[in-house]
């Protein structure tokens, strides 16, 4: 039996770059169309990759017209970073690390270690018994968006689920959590 491709990348002409992932959870075709990352495509294990690619096709019309709502978005909120600039690694470790304890003492937080590296695909994480790990990309975001990923990983050190209570409590260290979430939506790791 022959492995079925997870990930796929294709130019299409007409709408770019368009990148194709099968995902297991996933019951539909679904196309994601968001300010400055490619076109995304959804689709279960179960369907085949061509059948995806003629579904791309066959909305072209609608996701010319979303790609030219997102340029709009694009230019109204230009992510402000230095994207050329290179980190270096051991200051930006100084600088995260220091951070995440003057905000774990000033609102009481307590993790097991931090471990701070360079990642592809993620802000930070928190593990169950509490060891937290950040991206040295952190350096680039700006203060207030740094502080919040620095904090929602905190506040999973009491509440491991993304529900109304870890909510509440991160609202209550940060003020407007969920535009800053939204903020940090439209800075793409693999750009930094």
């Amino acid at each position: 039996m022959s492995q079925l491709v997870k990930s796929y990348r294709k130019v299409i002409p007409a709408i770019g770059p368009v990148n194709f992932q099968r995902r297991r959870r996933t019951r539909h075709i679904n196309i994601f169309v968001e300010p400055f990352k490619e076109v995304r495509v959804s689709f279960p294990y179960w369907v085949a990759l061509k059948e995806a690619e003629a579904f791309v096709l066959a909305n072209i019309k609608w996701i010319r017209k979303k790609q030219q709502q997102m340029k709009q978005e694009e230019k109204k909120n230009p992510p402000q970073l230095d994207l050329f600039s290179t980190i270096n690694k051991e200051e930006a470790k100084k600088v995260i690390t220091r951070r995440t304890q003057e905000l774990a003492r000033q609102f009481g937080f307590s993790y097991k270690r931090i471990t701070i590296r360079s990642q592809k695909t993620r802000w930070g994480s928190c593990s169950r018994d509490n060891k937290i790990s950040l991206n040295l990309k952190l350096v680039k975001l700006p203060d207030q968006l740094r502080d919040y990923v620095i904090l929602h990983e905190l506040v999973h050190t009491r509440v491991k689920s993304h529900g109304v209570n870890f909510w509440a409590l991160l609202n209550s260290v940060i003020e407007k959590a969920k535009l800053l979430d939204k903020q940090l939506g439209k800075y793409q790791l693999d750009l930094l």
